[in-house]
């Protein structure tokens, strides 16, 4: 009760993320289901001031970190200051390290396997051969199965000992051995919430390792009173709180394996789930499948395009889309297949005008720069992804400047997410209104983020962009230019200076508020899809290749479509679109000038998909709460 006798009032709650994935989008939709006052933390962009409370404008903190580093460290300076948080500090320590979790399960007399600990490669092997073959090897701290090693002989142990020896750092001199528990093609993941296991699932997989994160199929298991026992008993010995416990079912009766604090639980049956009134469920989906699964419809505006063809590839093998319609006023009565050869034999859709385009959840506006046609269809979906440059810029001087000519709905420009998710997927979830990014924009920007998250740019000077770009880019339309004998051969000085995209590139690498000088010149190579970024940045101090590893690392580590190429030795040692085409990877890439204080940093992508189509619909799957990868899994060719 308050002062005035009413009910006190409800906590101000902070859900402390890395990135919104399937599980926190489900997570903040039930939030704000039952009126709980959710704001998002941004760990990316967290700074604690260690000798005072945290001011986050919140009373209790869910944490949905990604890296165990950054949730433990977090969590202790929550718990130092008495913010109230879940889970807590303790059980973040206890289950992130296997030998704590080990320790706690066994001094509760929670069954568990044989496990040995050694401290030498030569003590590791001996205790290797104590267990008897197969043994299980573990890293201290990880998950999703990674550097996890079923060892079947002595040559194996060896291997990986020397390996482990190999990497260096003090938590691989610690060698955690495990028995092997030989499973019936499955294991069994329980849920726990207090005191209660609210449910459970099986993991199927032919493989030994069943994280379904690794691939493995989920479905319902029972929870019985014997499975219910045992995993609150376990949950009771970490510390408690909503944590998830991996059984194993031995031959003697099952043992708890794993003991995780911020769990996934979205790739389950839903269908099967006990209890429908603890489910939860992405909201928005129209329409049902075959199998019973909600859907959404989904139509492109200008489908007849490039970029509009990929996003009728993507959409057509989504799981999430039921209904794809395509529109086209040129091409309206024709099959696809006219504009579309590739989708033969995968649609038999034709093309209708845009007046005959009906009410849907999600519209793509794949419509030429400037035709500025939004209001025409903006009531005809719930959620509008434009994927031309008509709401990209936020400043309507920046637009005016840029596009010469000023922005015929300026009060607009301010409800669009620009649609970027490494740059703003907080925003995105549950946004509306979402623009797409220029190509030549989204690999400059993704070559250069980590360095400016991680505030090591010298602002006072210019960064250097050149950007080498397929014949693509120039769109369907065809023009003396894009005419064969003039483009094939080519190295082009397409756009030397004023290139549009600059303004994309500044406005979206203002992170502290002051927008940086980015010199951007463009070149149209012999190449149809693609975009080479090479950008030129002085740092403000000399950085080694060792800080530069940590600083994309820090950035793009939990990325589903970043990926960082370096290697020492063959052809692809650098980003290279070649590898890209059709996909919605971005490779990013860097090398140190040993002369001074300057960095290359170089992105690659295919323009018509992480420049267009396929990063709107990773856009559109966030904004959905759907899988980020939904539909967008295709992860090229080579040769």
């Amino acid at each position: 009760m308050n002062s005035r006798g009413g009910p006190p009032p409800a906590p101000r709650l902070g859900v402390l993320l890395s990135r919104v994935r399937v599980e926190e989008k489900l997570l903040l939709q039930e939030l704000q289901s039952r009126g709980v006052e959710t704001t998002v933390i941004d760990d990316r962009e967290l700074v604690l001031a260690v000798e005072k409370r945290p001011d986050l404008g919140v009373d209790v903190v869910l944490e949905r970190c990604i890296q165990h580093s950054t949730a433990l460290y977090a969590l202790s300076i929550l718990d130092t200051w008495g913010v109230p948080s879940v889970n807590r500090y303790e059980v973040a320590e206890i289950c992130g390290n296997k030998l704590l979790t080990t320790m706690r399960l066994i001094r509760d007399g929670v069954p568990s396997p044989r496990t040995r600990v050694a401290f030498t490669p030569e003590s590791a092997l001996a205790a290797v051969e104590e267990l008897g073959y197969p043994v299980v090897m573990k890293p201290l701290i990880g998950s999703w199965g990674r550097l996890i090693s079923k060892v079947n002989d002595r040559e194996a142990a060896e291997a990986i000992v020397e390996h482990k020896d190999v990497l260096g750092t003090y938590l691989h001199s610690v060698y955690y051995v495990q028995e092997y528990v030989p499973k019936p093609g499955r294991d069994i993941r329980a849920f726990v919430v207090g005191d209660e296991t609210i449910c459970a699932i099986y993991r199927y997989s032919d493989h030994w390792i069943t994280n379904t994160a690794r691939g493995g199929r989920a479905t319902n298991c029972p929870v019985t009173p014997e499975l219910n026992e045992l995993c609150v008993r376990a949950a009771r010995a970490v510390g408690g709180g909503v944590v998830a416990i991996d059984v194993l079912e031995g031959a003697e009766g099952p043992l708890v394996n794993e003991v995780n604090y911020t769990m996934e639980f979205d790739r389950h049956d839903r269908s099967e789930h006990p209890g429908e009134g603890r489910r939860l469920r992405a909201r928005g989906r129209q329409g049902r499948d075959g199998q019973g699964r909600h859907v959404i419809s989904v139509a492109v505006i200008g489908a007849g395009g490039y970029a509009g063809g990929e996003l009728l590839r993507v959409l057509l093998s989504h799981p999430e889309v039921g209904e794809v319609t395509a529109a086209s006023a040129s091409l309206a009565g024709k099959p696809v297949t006219v504009a579309h050869p590739n989708l033969r034999k995968r649609t038999d859709l034709a093309f209708v005008p845009y007046e005959k385009v009906g009410r849907c959840d999600v519209l793509f506006l794949s419509l030429p720069n400037g035709s500025h046609r939004y209001d025409e269809f903006a009531d005809r979906a719930r959620v509008v992804v434009d994927l031309s440059s008509d709401h990209r810029l936020r400043s309507a001087a920046d637009y005016e400047r840029w596009y010469e000519g000023p922005h015929p709905h300026p009060e607009r420009l301010g409800d669009f997410v620009y649609g970027i998710p490494e740059l703003h997927r907080p925003k995105l979830v549950s946004a509306t209104r979402l623009t797409g990014a220029g190509c030549n924009a989204t690999a400059a920007i993704l070559a250069l983020l980590p360095l400016f998250r991680a505030d090591v740019v010298d602002r006072d000077r210019p960064i250097v962009v050149e950007a080498k770009v397929g014949s693509s880019e120039g769109g369907r339309e065809a023009s003396e230019d894009s005419h064969h004998p003039e483009r094939a051969g080519v190295v082009r000085s397409f756009r030397p200076v004023g290139h549009r995209h600059t303004a994309e590139i500044e406005q979206e690498l203002a992170i502290d508020g002051a927008a940086p000088r980015i010199d951007l010149s463009v070149t149209a190579v012999e190449l149809v899809r693609g975009v080479l970024a090479t950008a030129h940045v002085y740092t403000k101090a000399a950085l080694d290749e060792k800080a530069l590893w940590r600083i994309y690392r820090e950035c793009y580590a939990s990325e589903p479509f970043v990926r960082i190429v370096k290697e020492r030795t063959g052809s692809y040692r650098y980003p290279e679109p070649k590898l890209l085409a059709g996909t919605n990877f971005a490779d990013v890439g860097f090398a140190v000038d040993p002369r001074g204080e300057r960095i290359v940093a170089l992105c690659a992508i295919d323009n018509l998909m992480k420049g267009a189509a396929g990063n709107g619909v990773q856009a559109m799957n966030v904004a959905l709460g759907f899988a980020e990868t939904a539909g967008l899994e295709f992860v090229g060719l080579h040769p």
